[in-house]
C-alpha cells in the first residue's frame, strides 16, 4: 500500500497515526519509527496520518474506531480520559 501524501509540503515521508490501548507490537511499531501513537482519547476528527518532513498532522478518521496493530480502545467516545 503507498504511502499518503502530506498535503502541506508534499512528502510521501509519512507514518500512520492509531488511537486507543496500544499493544506490546504498537509500541515496538512506534519505538521503530513505522506508526505513531495518537493517544487513548478518540475524538471523529483526529489525524490519521503524521509527515516526518514538516512534522505536520492529516487525514481525518471517518469512524471513531481504529483498530490497527491490535489497539484496544479503551474510550471510544473521547470523553472521561
Amino acid at each position: 500500500m503507498p504511502k499518503k501524501r502530506c498535503p502541506a509540503c508534499g512528502s510521501n515521508h509519512t507514518l500512520k497515526i492509531i488511537y486507543g490501548e496500544p499493544t506490546y507490537e504498537a509500541f515496538e511499531a512506534a519505538e521503530g519509527g513505522e506508526l505513531v501513537l495518537g493517544g487513548c482519547c478518540v475524538t471523529s476528527n483526529d489525524p490519521t496520518h503524521f509527515c516526518k518532513t514538516c512534522d505536520q498532522q492529516f487525514g481525518v478518521t471517518d469512524s471513531m474506531l481504529q483498530y490497527d496493530m491490535g489497539a484496544t480502545l479503551t474510550h471510544p467516545t473521547g470523553t472521561n480520559c
